[in-house]
């Protein structure tokens, strides 16, 4: 089961920030067809984050996390940003701004584990999130 969280999280102007300094992020306008270089503010649809659904793995599992379900109505681009936001261990997320990617799961856990992991997409104006649980449990 998938967790929506909230729009107006402080981490936002950070990630906004990331993704401005890196010049991924595409600009909030566009021609109105004036020829005098005028430009009109686009109204924006937020993005819709989709981290895929809850997993549970074996200790020493590769985990896949999948971001690609998620989507702009307005069919801007949009930057992932995955981060850790639960759990007793900490997992290193090798790619955090991919929409795919692979993490590894320690292979020595005593008793079964449960982490919380997020997905942010943004667009040039605004963001969702999304999370999804990974369930680790002992090898036999």
């Amino acid at each position: 089961m998938n967790h929506r969280t909230g729009r107006s999280r402080p981490a936002l102007a950070g990630l906004l920030a990331f993704c401005f300094v890196i010049g991924g992020c595409p600009t909030a306008t566009q021609p109105t067809g004036d020829t005098s270089g005028d430009t009109t503010p686009v109204a924006n649809t937020a993005p819709t984050a989709d981290a895929g659904e809850d997993q549970t793995v074996t200790a020493g599992d590769t985990i896949v996390l999948n971001a690609t379900g998620s989507s702009d109505p307005d069919g801007d681009p949009i930057t992932y940003f995955w981060q850790q936001t639960e759990g007793t261990i900490t997992l290193e997320i090798p790619s955090p701004g991919a929409a795919i990617t692979r993490v590894d799961t320690p292979a020595d856990l005593a008793e079964m584990t449960a982490v919380t992991l997020e997905i942010t997409v943004i667009d040039s104006q605004s963001y969702d999130s999304d999370t999804i649980q990974i369930t680790i449990v002992p090898r036999d």
